[in-house]
């Protein structure tokens, strides 16, 4: 995923959908089977759980709705 302002649905095409990480980065990792990925994310993000869990937020992110 490049360019900008990438939204909830762009992030779920690549990671996919909480409980179903069916996604195009899975789909790459089984094909190449690849054994680290590094992902460079260049936005927002929020912690939760006092700092222990990081979410990346898409450019659509509702800050009520995390």
């Amino acid at each position: 995923m490049t360019g900008h302002n990438a939204t909830r649905k762009d992030f779920d095409e690549i990671f996919g959908k909480a409980g179903d990480t069916r996604g195009e980065l899975q789909d790459l990792i089984k094909d190449t089977r690849a054994r680290e990925i590094i992902v460079y994310f260049s936005g927002q993000a929020l912690t939760l759980n006092g700092g222990r869990d990081v979410v990346l937020l898409p450019s659509d992110a509702d800050a009520g709705k995390p």
